[in-house]
């Protein structure tokens, strides 16, 4: 049994497609992936909250920006935070990734997007593909 399970009242989830995911090479990095690591990226010049997803070094995508100022905050704060591969879609070639990411309960450095407006993002997401 894992922390996260053991402990599942002290998180919070979330389930969320993952954006920019053919763009370079990630179509082929996305076809193999298992395990996922988050990584704050301050520096990036259209969004200072961006949290990027990597699977061993290489680069699948971001947490979508509906989410991304309050994990990046969590992760600067050091919350543990974990990511994991939750489905990978196949359109003719062309791959989607959904992702459950999980991140201890504490003050929330950003609100939450409401669930009505979640489930826009997550259309609009499929329709960049």
């Amino acid at each position: 049994m894992t922390t996260e399970t053991k402990n599942a009242e002290k998180w919070d989830f979330y389930e969320t497609n993952v954006a920019g995911v053919t763009f370079g090479e990630r179509q082929s990095t996305i076809k193999k992936m298992r395990a996922l690591e988050l990584k704050r990226q301050p520096e990036n010049t259209k969004d200072p909250n961006a949290v990027l997803i990597l699977h061993q070094g290489e680069e699948i995508g971001y947490v979508p920006r509906e989410l991304a100022a309050m994990i990046s905050a969590r992760l600067k704060e050091g919350a543990e935070v974990t990511a994991k591969l939750e489905e990978i879609f196949d359109y003719n070639g062309i791959f989607a990734v959904r992702i459950c990411i999980g991140m201890e309960k504490g003050q929330e450095a950003a609100k939450p997007v409401p669930a009505e407006s979640k489930e826009k993002v997550i259309e609009d997401d499929w329709d960049l593909l």
